[in-house]
């Protein structure tokens, strides 16, 4: 199996606090924003998403909870393609200057979202499994 890795390179958030604490958050991101470093991969991996035909990805959070002191967890509903799945991220957050970080990953299967997974090189299957690793700032 093959591996690799994209960025984000753009998207916008909504977010609402009281005081510190982060109650709502909403990602929208275009798919062709996601970006390898590679284009031949990124076409390939535009194509398997359709991206053309289904050009927008989302996470709206339905709740926010903080557990253990440093640790966040935000439950919503993610849209990829045509497809809505109930999924949380976990994370560890911070403050520091008045600027509120919070980091983490997920594990996301690529064939949850009828995705199926692109070949690198015409040849090699990429692994369907994905890590999305985030690490967001924020002044509230």
């Amino acid at each position: 199996m093959h591996e690799w890795e994209m960025v984000l390179e753009d998207y916008t958030i909504e977010h609402k606090w009281e005081g510190d604490v982060l109650v709502y958050i909403k990602l929208h991101c275009k798919a062709n924003a996601l970006k390898s470093g590679k284009e031949k991969m990124d076409e390939n991996a535009m194509e398997a998403m359709e991206a053309d035909k289904f050009p927008s990805i989302y996470f709206e959070s339905s709740k926010v909870e903080y557990h253990q002191e440093g640790s966040i967890k935000a439950s919503g509903t993610l849209r990829i393609r045509d497809v809505s799945r109930e999924s949380f991220y976990t994370g560890s957050i911070s403050k520091k200057n008045g600027v509120i970080n919070i980091q983490g990953s997920q594990q996301l299967n690529m064939e949850d979202f009828g995705i199926e997974a692109p070949t690198a090189m015409f040849v090699m299957k990429v692994d369907p499994e994905l890590v999305i690793k985030y690490d967001l700032k924020f002044k509230p």
